[in-house]
């Protein structure tokens, strides 16, 4: 965790095919296939193949809402892998 993706043709799809291994535990059922959905939509909305204004509020408020998730789940997994690992103490020679 905590790598980037290379800016590539690709990248974004493999970014979410990361998440379905490391983090379908900690997300929605659905939450990675929705993620490609916006991938997609976002993608076409970029280059024009969407006409503009066909993206409405609602669903700009509901990627959203993914978005947040997907990435508190991030933060979270990222916080939890960069705490010390708890080691037991060792006796010193003088005990």
């Amino acid at each position: 965790m905590g790598y980037r993706f290379e800016n590539s043709p690709g990248a974004h799809r493999t970014a979410i095919e990361y998440g379905r291994q490391v983090l379908r535990e900690r997300l929605e059922s659905n939450d990675l296939d929705e993620a490609n959905r916006l991938r997609s939509r976002r993608h076409s909305a970029e280059y024009g193949e969407i006409p503009a204004g066909q993206i409405g509020s609602d669903e700009i408020e509901h990627f959203a809402g993914l978005a947040l998730r997907i990435v508190d789940v991030v933060a979270a997994e990222l916080a939890r892998s960069a705490r010390p690992a708890v080691r037991p103490r060792r006796p010193s020679s003088a005990e």
